[in-house]
């Protein structure tokens, strides 16, 4: 099984004006809207992928709970949202490991413990 462990579902309307007009000068292009379907097709090569909202106040991005859970909805057998790991406990692909979750595959680790510990 291959998850991509780390995705998001930003979207233009979660980040500040601030945080745009920032990204721009940088050269970066005007953030476009993600819709869920582009997601789905680029999330083929994978059989799963964790998808993650973004609340940083200091790179002024903010997605709405609601939103997200309503992203993983479309798809929940392969969208699973940062809480719905207990899923892949439960199918073997993660476990707990002095105290640490830890993602495995053919019994090797996949997760380094920082991020294991910020998933628990």
């Amino acid at each position: 099984m291959i998850v991509d462990v780390h995705t998001h579902c930003l979207q233009p309307e979660h980040v500040s004006e601030a945080a745009r007009r920032s990204a721009e000068r940088s050269g970066y292009p005007p953030m476009q809207p993600l819709a869920f379907e582009t997601y789905a097709e680029a999330m083929q090569v994978v059989d799963r992928s964790i998808v993650f909202g973004v609340r940083s106040e200091r790179t002024g991005a903010r997605s709405p709970n609601d939103f997200t859970a309503d992203w993983v909805k479309r798809d929940p057998d392969r969208v699973i949202d940062r809480a719905g790991l207990a899923r892949l406990m439960d199918a073997g692909y993660l476990e707990r490991r002095d105290g640490r979750l830890t993602a495995t595959a053919a019994g090797r680790p996949l997760l380094n413990s920082l991020l294991a510990e910020l998933l628990a």
